[in-house]
């Protein structure tokens, strides 16, 4: 199980800590991953915010299905597993007076057929273009990676972890 860190270790004095838990999939098909591409180019796990009363199964259902209109997935106690944990933190970047904290989950889901409602983004997500695409965890790595090193990315926490989670993902999943 891997446990990864981005961000800041230390909060600063005086700002608030907003908590948030995010679950994502690590969805496999025909040993491809599924993933979110954005209009950046950047690959992304299907996943999100856990919402009160949710349990990490029914989180996992709703958001891959959300973002990836996929819904035919494999989610029993016992064919999913969790992989590991990534914490962020860093200052909000809509609050000044607050301090982001987010734990996310990955979990190991196979996705059963090609069966597909359509999407139903957050406005963020349509504003982001999202859509679907199954590619190797090597390539999603490669795209990853390099848009990490570009200097427009240097500070985007999301790519950062995703990039660490792929690269724990490639030493896992052999």
């Amino acid at each position: 199980m891997f446990n990864i860190f981005v961000g800041e270790k230390e909060i600063p004095a005086g700002l608030k800590l907003k908590k948030r838990t995010a679950i994502r999939g690590v969805v496999i098909y025909q040993e491809k991953l599924l993933m979110v591409k954005t209009s950046r180019g950047d690959y992304k796990f299907p996943g999100g915010g856990q919402d009160c009363g949710e349990t990490d199964i029914q989180t996992l259902a709703r958001e891959i299905t959300e973002e990836t209109g996929f819904y035919d997935l494999n989610l029993t106690e016992q064919s999913t597993s969790l992989l590991g944990y990534a914490l962020e933190q860093y200052p909000d970047d809509f609050e000044d007076d607050k301090f982001f904290s987010q734990t996310s989950k990955y979990y190991l889901v196979y996705l059963k057929s090609l069966a597909n409602a359509g999407l139903n983004l957050e406005n963020y997500e349509a504003q982001q273009n999202y859509t679907s695409e199954f590619v190797s965890l090597h390539d999603a790595l490669a795209v990853n990676k390099a848009l990490h090193g570009s200097p427009a990315w240097k500070n985007e926490p999301g790519i950062k972890r995703e990039v660490l989670v792929l690269e724990k993902l490639c030493e896992i999943l052999k």
